[in-house]
């Protein structure tokens, strides 16, 4: 996906969370989340590596690591791409 909302949703929907759980996990509102994943708001870092924490516990755990800062890369190239088009 080019954005980091579109993003984001693919891997909620990977995860199998609907957003009632994931919003509950990230403890913030169904509409901020909702936005985020529509690309009206940024999430802060901080939410953003939570996301990532919860988003791929699925994940095995060797490969946690790796896919952690894989999508924190790719989180951090979608928001310098946001800021600067």
């Amino acid at each position: 996906k080019s954005n980091l909302g579109e993003y984001l949703y693919d891997l909620r929907k990977k995860s199998g969370k609907t957003i009632k759980v994931l919003k509950e996990e990230l403890k913030i509102s169904p509409q901020y989340l909702n936005d985020i994943e529509n690309n009206k708001r940024i999430p802060s870092d901080k939410l953003l590596r939570n996301f990532a924490d919860i988003l791929l516990r699925y994940y095995d755990a060797p490969k946690l690591q790796y896919q952690k800062s894989q999508v924190l890369y790719r989180f951090s190239g979608l928001l310098f791409q946001e800021h600067h088009s």
